[in-house]
């Protein structure tokens, strides 16, 4: 499949007053392919919805690139970027923060038309009523406002935003971590539906690895601001290799009754973003660390076909 979206080397850091930065994303290379879903997955904290601000330009990178169709935009000017909006969108965790309560939604969906220059008045209007069908929405709802709705018809409204413009590319930040386990089964079948038809490419962002498993072509999971593992969804869940990965997926519930006897839980918090530790991020926490993991960084290395570890030890765990 062909490259739409690859990030190089990305860095995020947020400085702060006597202190030293806030490493949120931390050398992170990632590269999304034509029609496919990318899940990513890591703790609250680990920096995955930075990273996504980032790849649509919301945030611009500390350091590295990022390229969207071949072109390099990791630092372009807001008007430079304004043809490039138009093929990248992003839906939202909470949409409700993200709509103004006092515009009704009909008009919140024609003004993204309108700052794009898209249509007349009329044709603006028909478009809105066109994708408020396609995401679940009667015509009705065109003339309410935002606190009219529940959450799952605001999680419609925020996807029918992201999609009037048509873009080839969206980015999930935890759809449906907010709502009621039947309402995330619709939105994730919507979501299905409308990558079918409008030939969409995701980068799904979650902390819930059933989620990931159901919706995702391959897999990047995240650690304190570090990529540690990648590979086809399949394979992750097959056969994990790094150690956070292997810990995340043994604190999914099982309906097995002999699966708590081999269950190890992930232990401690998540350490400062501040002040990481040094060497492998994730050793504090590792069970299975070594000495040398407090000393040296581990670099990201081909494991089997398409599967990437951060861990020299992987295959000896």
């Amino acid at each position: 499949m062909d490259e739409v979206l690859r990030a190089s080397h990305v860095r995020m850091w947020f400085p702060v007053k006597n202190k030293g930065n806030v490493k949120a994303v931390d050398d992170v290379s990632l590269t999304l392919r034509n029609g496919e879903t990318y899940g990513l997955v890591g703790e609250s904290g680990c920096g995955k919805s930075t990273l996504g601000r980032i790849l649509c330009r919301l945030l611009e990178p500390t350091d590295g690139e990022i390229w969207l169709f071949g072109k390099n935009i990791s630092h372009d000017s807001e008007k430079a970027l304004r043809p490039y909006r138009s093929k990248i969108q992003m839906a939202f965790q909470d949409p409700y923060s993200s709509l103004n309560p006092r515009i009704r939604v009909g008009d919140a969906l024609m003004e993204v038309l309108k700052i794009h220059k898209r249509g007349n008045a009329a044709e603006r209007m028909e478009a809105a009523m066109e994708i408020m069908d396609s995401v679940g929405l009667r015509k009705e709802h065109f003339y309410r406002f935002p606190h009219e709705f529940s959450g799952g018809q605001r999680q419609r409204i925020g996807l029918a935003r992201a999609l009037i413009l048509n873009p080839e590319i969206l980015i999930c930040d935890e759809p449906v971590s907010a709502l009621d386990v039947s309402i995330q089964s619709q939105i994730i079948n919507l979501l299905c539906d409308l990558q079918q038809s409008r030939k969409l490419t995701y980068l799904f962002i979650s902390h819930d690895m059933s989620v990931i498993r159901y919706i995702s072509d391959r897999v990047g999971v995240m650690y304190l601001g570090h990529l540690v593992e990648e590979a086809e969804c399949d394979e992750v869940f097959r056969r994990p290799m790094h150690p956070y990965t292997r810990l995340l997926l043994s604190a999914v519930p099982s309906i097995d009754p002999h699966a708590e006897k081999t269950r190890k839980r992930l232990e401690g918090d998540i350490p400062s973003p501040i002040d990481p530790p040094s060497g492998c991020v994730f050793h504090t926490r590792c069970p299975w660390a070594r000495e040398s993991c407090s000393r040296v960084a581990p670099e990201m290395r081909h494991v089997d076909r398409d599967h990437f570890c951060a861990c020299p030890y992987a295959e000896e765990i």
